[in-house]
Order: structure tokens, then sequence, then C-alpha cells
């Protein structure tokens, strides 16, 4: 059979004598993707890379903890579909939860952190102003040298 249109999905489709014949042109499944898994891994992965800078780590808490739910809920779909997206879902959930406890140690330890230097400066009051002194020693001795 020739074609006039070169693509048989269009239907314009001839045969030898001249007449046009249907082509049926078939629909995708209708499958429900595993979406979840998806949104698990890539808010895991953000959840994980967030979580290392003290600004960003309480997003980092949020978007592991949704990544790990997303991703309990791909595994079932995972399940449901003969194991579609199972290791994007797997994924998802161990990276959500890095995200989410490194979030969390990040924000304790910076708070740990702002606590001793609290504890620092309220045990010494002058420290401010003896580092302050140096810093313009420094400057001054930049600017002359």
């Amino acid at each position: 059979m020739a074609s006039r249109s070169g693509d048989p999905r269009i239907g314009n489709d001839y045969d030898d004598s001249g007449g046009q014949r249907v082509v049926e042109t078939g629909t995708p499944a209708d499958v429900d993707g595993n979406g979840s898994a998806i949104a698990s891994l890539v808010l895991g992965l953000l959840a994980a890379t967030l979580a290392f800078t003290f600004l960003a780590a309480p997003a980092a808490i949020l978007f592991g903890l949704i990544a790990t739910i997303l991703g309990f809920i791909g595994l079932g779909k995972a399940k449901r579909f003969n194991g579609l997206h199972k290791g994007l879902a797997i994924t998802g959930i161990v990276s959500g939860l890095l995200g989410l406890l490194a979030g969390i140690a990040v924000i304790i330890g910076a708070v740990n952190i702002a606590d001793r230097v609290r504890d620092e400066i309220n045990s010494n009051p002058d420290i401010i102003e003896d580092a302050a002194g140096e810093v313009q020693e420094q400057a001054s001795e930049a600017v002359s040298g």
C-alpha cells in the first residue's frame, strides 16, 4: 500500500486502487502513572540538598517529610502496577529521610552553637569590645601597611 501522507496514523492512506482506507489509531492505555514516586524522588533530592544550609533546613525538613510520605504512596502504587517506578519510590524515601534527619541535625547544631556564643558573651561582656578593637587594629595596619 502506498501512503501519500507518509504517516499511517493520520488515516490518509490510500490502497492501490486509489480508495481511501481508514486506519485505526490506538489511544494510549489509560494507565495511572506513578507520579508519587517521581515527586518523592524530586522532593527527596531537594530536601537532601537543602538540609546542609542553615536557612533552608526548615524547608528541607518539610520537603523530606512530604517526600517520605509520597515515597510510601508510590511504593504502594508500584505494587499494583508491577513495579512501575519502585526504585524511584525507594530512592525518594531514602533521600527524603536523609534530608529530614540532616535538616533536624543542622537546626540542632545551629541552636547549640548560638547557645554557646550567647553563654560566652554573657560570661565575658567585654569580648565584643575586645574583638572590635582587634579588628580596628588589623584594618589600620592593612591600610597603612
